[in-house]
């Protein structure tokens, strides 16, 4: 069994739905129309009304806890780099037990940011 994110729920994602039940897969499905998410409740685990473009919403889903929790369960250490201005993501990451290593500077942008490593 899989956990899926579906966005988007016309025919095609009503159709994609429908496999993904007989598949016995966890989905999540999202559209910003409430019709389409009642339309496809009966074959999914769960359904959410939202504009998925807009990424206050999608960060509201936990998308990115569960992504991360995947790769983590795949490797034993992790390395990213973040922006010291992006006190959200740097909150993020610390509450996911990531470590700043060290402060440098991105040469694309110049702007300031840290290295931080996760380890198992």
């Amino acid at each position: 069994m899989k956990s899926i994110l579906l966005i988007g729920l016309g025919r095609f994602g009503r159709h994609i739905a429908e496999k993904l039940n007989e598949l016995n897969h966890q989905v999540l499905a999202v559209d910003k129309q409430e019709d389409r998410v009642e339309a496809v409740l009966p074959f999914v685990t769960s359904g959410q009304i939202g504009d998925s473009t807009n990424i206050e919403f999608l960060q509201s889903l936990g998308i990115g806890k569960q992504l991360l929790d995947f790769v983590k369960s795949l490797k034993g250490q992790l390395k990213l780099n973040v922006y010291q201005k992006n006190e959200r993501a740097i909150k993020f990451y610390t509450r996911e037990q990531f470590e700043i290593q060290d402060e440098q500077t991105d040469e694309a942008t110049g702007e300031a940011e840290y290295l931080m490593l996760w380890k198992k």
